[in-house]
């Protein structure tokens, strides 16, 4: 990339991190300005760690995507585009003229509430004019280079009392998943997929990348992260409403009131004792307490007037109670802590500090260091945590204050196994059920098992049916999905049409899924299939034959309606899906092909190439 390529247009560096939520709050602002103004604006966004686990190209990517971040963006891990421009923290905008010198700079304060009169500067530098035209560069994002997987960045996990039915925060795709433990079906769907504010039954509500969940009697509440508010379902009426919060995010600490009138600020998890909730309104560093019936709210905890406190990063993110004490993990400091609920003013720091000394340290409390930890629970004096971007899963003994890793090798990855050769792809969060520990491993987009009895670490298999694909799939991401094939001729004594699928030698099909076919004709009369819905339960090999029952001479179309399932050939964990349409126009003419097939290799991407 060179800055001549952006002559004519007014460039634009801005320096941020994936931690950052200051950084993510902008980004987002500023994909809208730049195309409001993409014939004077050019946006590149300069991503750098504040953590070693960020420096990693693999979360750069996955950081992109799971924030919607649809601009140009640029990895910088050693800091170098810092030193040359002398940028000294997160933030900061340089914006570059022709010559390929600055001719501003800002450093976004922390407690900008707007950055609308920063876009107006911007606005009111002069450029030559040219005839540069603007290019649509969405096709190169990376959420289309990424093949699709039922689950999208899941960061929650919960389950039943029975044991019967787990909850799932599928949080990129804005909804959360009813499943059921034992068989892994799909039970229901809470949400309809879209980003939005909605409120209604599950197939018309809406949320804005859902986290935390909590279960109450028959209600289900859900923390609406990037909706500053907290959702409540009915769970026998299937009825979505909202209970606390207005969509916008709240400009300062949440003070002692009521729900209907509170707006939050990133708030992240949830957590009860008895009929009482804990939310943490991560923005601003905050517990706060809940009374469901009456819809009191009280602010039971805030870091704000602390020295090293900084609402820029994420802190109190994961939570769970635990005999009168909320275990917290402070991500920002790399920290474990401790809360007694009558005295919430009494902090215990049981690993960590507040100088940010992350790392990867097991053993005794005042040597442990974790990176960036988010999940959290804790039950028979263990506390078992998520240390995400470590990537690995960790467990600590409050009798004997020692940490020791779980599983994990500390390597990204997918691998099932024992549970110190297992690896993960940052975990966010973890339930424990019985012997087993169930964990929301985040960038696998999956759910891990660990068996604490045997040691090994297993993916957990989500049956989603092609019926539930169909009924879904639009209203996450609509992509162009219908790829043509070049036309056919074959004879009118036509046996049978056969479709030939061949796949990346990088994946393999999924031999467990539910695949499915159906064919069309448009002209029926010239030709017709009998076998025109086809389901694969299991073992799909890439072909799959049509019988036609009505053929002669003439012209058609033929549409095949096709979902597939695909799962990495060295990380078998990762299994993906896509649904797509086959085109082609079958020429029916004496002389042509008798046992005619169609070939198609399949891309993950949304281009296909055909035979």
């Amino acid at each position: 990339m060179k800055l001549s390529e952006f002559k004519g247009r007014v460039l634009v560096l801005f320096f941020w991190t994936g931690s950052n939520l200051k950084s993510l709050e902008i980004l987002n602002n500023f994909r809208s300005f730049e195309i409001e103004h993409q014939d004077k604006i050019k946006v590149i966004a300069i991503h750098s760690p504040r953590f070693k686990g960020e420096s990693n190209l693999e979360y750069v990517r996955s950081s992109i995507i799971k924030n919607r971040i649809d601009l140009t963006v640029v990895n910088d891990p050693n800091f170098l585009i810092w030193r040359t421009y002398g940028i000294n923290k997160f933030n900061s905008l340089l914006v570059i003229g022709e010559d390929s010198k600055v001719i501003g700079r800002y450093s976004i304060d922390k407690n900008l509430l707007r950055i609308d009169p920063i876009f107006e500067k911007l606005l009111n530098f002069d450029i030559s004019e040219t005839d540069y035209n603007a290019k649509d560069d969405s096709t190169f994002l990376e959420k289309h280079k990424t093949p699709e997987s039922l689950l999208s960045f899941p960061e929650k996990i919960i389950i039943d009392e029975l044991g019967k039915d787990m909850y799932v925060s599928d949080s990129n795709h804005n909804r959360v998943l009813i499943i059921n433990r034992e068989n892994g079906f799909i039970k229901d769907v809470i949400g309809s997929g879209q980003i939005g504010f909605d409120n209604g039954k599950y197939n018309q509500s809406s949320f804005n990348y859902p986290t935390g969940l909590v279960l109450l009697d028959k209600s289900l509440f859900i923390v609406d992260n990037k909706n500053h508010s907290l959702r409540k379902v009915d769970l026998e009426k299937k009825i979505v409403t909202l209970f606390s919060g207005t969509g916008k995010k709240g400009d300062e600490i949440v003070q002692n009131g009521f729900a209907p009138v509170t707006s939050f600020s990133f708030p992240y998890d949830i957590t009860k004792e008895g009929s009482t909730l804990y939310l943490s309104n991560t923005g601003f560093n905050q517990f706060i307490k809940i009374d469901p019936n009456s819809g009191k709210i009280e602010s039971l905890f805030s870091e704000t007037k602390d020295i090293n406190y900084n609402p820029e990063f994420f802190s109190k993110v994961g939570m769970t109670f635990y005999r009168d004490t909320i275990f917290t993990t402070d991500s920002s400091s790399g920290s474990l802590k401790s809360i007694h609920a009558d005295f919430p003013s009494k902090v215990k720091i049981l690993i960590g500090n507040k100088a940010m000394n992350y790392g990867d340290t097991d053993g005794d409390q005042n040597i442990a260091r974790l990176q960036f930890p988010k999940g959290i629970y804790a039950k028979d004096d263990q506390v078992y945590i998520a240390d995400t971007l470590n990537n690995k899963i960790k467990v600590y003994d409050l009798r004997k204050k020692i940490i020791k890793t779980l599983a994990g090798t500390g390597q990204r990855g997918s691998k099932n196994g024992k549970f110190l050769e297992s690896t993960f792809n940052e975990p966010s969060n973890l339930y424990l059920y019985n012997s087993y520990l169930y964990v929301t491993d985040s960038n696998n987009n999956c759910i891990r098992v660990l068996d604490l009895k045997k040691g090994v670490v297993s993916t957990f298999y989500i049956n989603a049916s092609p019926d539930f694909i169909i009924e879904n799939k639009k209203k996450i991401i609509p992509l162009k999905e219908t790829y043509p094939h070049k036309s056919i001729i074959i004879s009118p004594e036509i046996l049978s049409l056969k479709l030939n699928l061949n796949i990346s030698k990088k994946y393999i099909w999924d031999p467990n899924a539910s695949f499915y076919f159906k064919i069309t004709s448009s002209n029926p009369e010239t030709l017709n299939f009998k076998n025109n819905d086809i389901r694969y339960f299991e073992n799909f090999t890439g072909e799959t034959t049509f019988y036609p029952t009505e053929f002669r001479e003439g012209i058609t179309d033929i549409t095949i309606d096709s979902i597939i399932y695909f799962c990495d050939r060295e990380n078998q964990s990762l299994c993906y899906f896509k649904k797509f349409k086959i085109s082609s126009i079958i020429k029916l003419i004496p002389g042509g092909k008798d046992n005619p097939e169609l070939k198609l290799k399949v891309s993950v991407s949304q281009k296909q190439e055909n035979d």
